[in-house]
């Protein structure tokens, strides 16, 4: 056994050292501080400024971004995607990843399907697809859910190229998935039941755009709308339910409600229309 002296901490006990990746900037160390009975981890990183030091569980693998930006390239190879842009500071790493191809047409919106990375070497490493509208550069995007999209990391590249291509191949799936539900949601229009379910369900800002309410001359609230598609519609509420303070569990709540009352909505019409 050897002691490290970490800065302001006491002695760390080292009971196993992993310098398979210490090439890639990285060091693992397990054991545990004098002061302290409970085995931990010390992941060792080398940055710019210096290494720094990051405790975490025995159990936590840490991945080379060097290691993750090279299956990132393989997997845009594999399947002929563009990757636009990438960064890192580090121990983040992003990227996109979008489709040279155009995939479909909503209410004059050419639409792509693109694949955004988020990594951290701290953290997971994680996929997820998005919407680009190419009239608008900011995009309409809505990620899957995290845990289908989580890579799982280990020292065996092959085997995490082989998991990102196949979440991929459940992404673009996905998307396809989707772009059939916009173009079926750029059919049908606000109707004032649909405007009134929306203004009982959702805060007036998230509807603000296409819904408002005012009292008459009887004090009675009023709702008015605007005849928009469903599709602009979602776009509206996406855009300011992404824009908000908000945290990522009432983002997903909320996107998940108003897809569900649309979804119903239209459902109900074809119904009426059969």
């Amino acid at each position: 056994m050897t002691q490290i002296y970490f800065p302001n901490s006491f002695p760390f006990i080292v009971t196993e050292t992993d310098t398979t990746q210490e090439k890639h900037g990285i060091i693992r160390r397990i054991g545990r501080f004098a002061d302290q009975p409970n085995l931990i981890q010390i992941v060792t990183i080398n940055t710019p400024e210096g290494p720094r030091h990051f405790p975490k569980s025995p159990t936590f693998f840490p991945l080379a971004i060097d290691t993750v930006q090279g299956i990132t390239q393989k997997v845009a190879k594999e399947l002929n995607l563009k990757i636009e842009h990438q960064n890192t500071d580090g121990i983040n790493y992003w990227a996109t990843l979008l489709s040279p191809e155009i995939k479909g047409e909503v209410e004059g919106d050419l639409v792509a399907f693109g694949i955004r990375v988020t990594f951290s070497v701290l953290g997971n490493f994680k996929t997820s697809h998005y919407f680009l509208r190419l009239a608008c550069l900011n995009g309409w995007k809505k990620p899957v859910d995290t845990k289908i999209a989580i890579i799982p990391k280990s020292y065996d590249v092959d085997a995490m190229t082989e998991a990102f291509l196949n979440n991929a191949r459940f992404l673009e799936e996905r998307f396809n998935k989707e772009l059939e539900r916009l173009k079926q949601y750029g059919r049908y229009q606000m109707t004032q039941e649909l405007a009134e379910l929306l203004a009982q369900n959702f805060p007036q800002p998230i509807i603000n755009d296409f819904i408002t309410k005012r009292k008459d001359e009887q004090n009675k609230i009023v709702i008015e709308y605007k005849p928009v598609t469903l599709k602009k519609a979602l776009e509206a509420m996406t855009y300011q339910t992404s824009h908000r303070n908000l945290s990522d569990i009432t983002k997903d709540q909320w996107d998940t409600k108003m897809i569900r009352i649309f979804d119903k909505f239209i459902e109900e019409q074809e119904v009426q229309t059969a």
